[in-house]
């Protein structure tokens, strides 16, 4: 069970990280990093709590990205009436099976 709340679990996470990367993204700097046991301490479920944050907001950035993108709205618009006009006789697929 996680002993923080998770606003608070999250907001560590977001902390420590961001002092890691404050600089530039090194990868030597992570390697001596993991080599010294910085990451020793991780806890995988507080790490876990962090994941399901960070895919909400990625969604909620997508989301935004998808909602002001004028060509994805219209491709939408238009496969909606593709796939999603009323089956008449003129348009139905007729399937058959044959029994063995």
């Amino acid at each position: 069970m996680l002993k923080k709340s998770y606003i608070k679990n999250n907001r560590e996470v977001i902390d420590r990280y961001e002092k890691l990367y404050e600089e530039k993204i090194d990868i030597e700097y992570l390697k001596q990093k993991l080599r010294e046991g910085y990451f020793k301490n991780e806890d995988v479920e507080s790490l876990a709590y962090f994941r399901v944050f960070i895919d909400g907001c990625m969604l909620l950035f997508n989301n935004e990205k998808t909602e002001n993108n004028n060509l994805i709205i219209q491709l939408a618009k238009e496969y909606k009436e593709i796939f999603l006009k009323p089956c008449t006789a003129s348009n139905a697929v007729v399937v058959s099976t044959v029994s063995p």
